[in-house]
């Protein structure tokens, strides 16, 4: 009998021991979100590793070491450290934190643009979805940055402050811009003294509108949706 119990507890403690083992090993790949940005921890076994983002050429080269569950990642020769966890990976630097997962994170993507769309199309209110940098979809609103909404008329945008992080209104609405409808898009002019702002809006597959606006050499690319769809409640 004690022989017997003496393998029952053996074999539970194995299997107790199974799960620590495999929690032990962090290395492959972990996903995280930041802003909208996906990005890809690569973790070797060598002690090595890369963290890449879509649309961004190249990657980060780093090392890693672990000392119970405090990870240390030092990656371009700055070190951060990271918590390992049941949850996954929570790396915080600079009073940003990231979860990294073993589940792939969904990239934000907009629909093409549609060449055809009529003018009426574009009249009404609009709520920012994202904003583009390098290439990458961004949620602004994720970075602690509000964006303005658009109202859309026949001659005439205006910005209309969404809060009070929201600095970008006061400028947008300075460059005193118009819009003339044109083959499938709304072409944005300034008619402010001294300002060259150019613009464009153009429909998109999806229902939203891509606002493209250069300042004096300064590019920007915001994506908006309706108004009545942002501020739907949740199902």
């Amino acid at each position: 009998m004690k022989k017997l119990i003496s393998l029952i507890l053996a074999l539970a403690l194995c299997c107790m021991l199974v799960p620590a083992v495999a929690e032990e090993d962090i290395t492959g790949e972990w996903y995280a979100s930041f802003a909208g940005i996906a990005m890809t921890m690569t973790i070797n076994a060598d002690g090595t590793l890369s963290m890449t983002a879509p649309g961004q050429e190249g990657s980060a080269e780093g090392t890693w070491t672990l000392e119970g569950d405090q990870l240390t990642l030092t990656v371009d020769g700055s070190p951060a450290t990271a918590t390992v966890s049941a949850d996954g990976i929570l790396l915080s630097s600079g009073g940003m934190d990231m979860l990294f997962t073993r589940e792939p994170v969904e990239v934000p993507t907009v629909g093409e643009v549609k060449p055809d769309a009529a003018a009426e199309e574009f009249y009404g209110e609009w709520a920012v979805a994202y904003m583009e940098a390098e290439g990458i979809l961004m949620d602004p609103g994720a970075v602690g940055m509000g964006l303005p909404k658009i109202v859309l008329g026949e001659g005439t945008i205006e910005f209309i402050a969404t809060d009070e992080t929201d600095f970008m209104t006061p400028i947008f609405n300075a460059l005193g811009l118009v819009s003339a409808y044109e083959n499938g898009a709304l072409n944005l002019t300034s008619t402010t003294e001294g300002i060259t702002a150019t613009g464009k809006v153009e429909m998109l597959t999806d229902g939203m509108i891509k606002v493209s606006l250069d300042n004096n050499g300064n590019a920007m690319v915001f994506y908006y949706k309706p108004a009545a769809t942002a501020e739907e409640p949740a199902a």
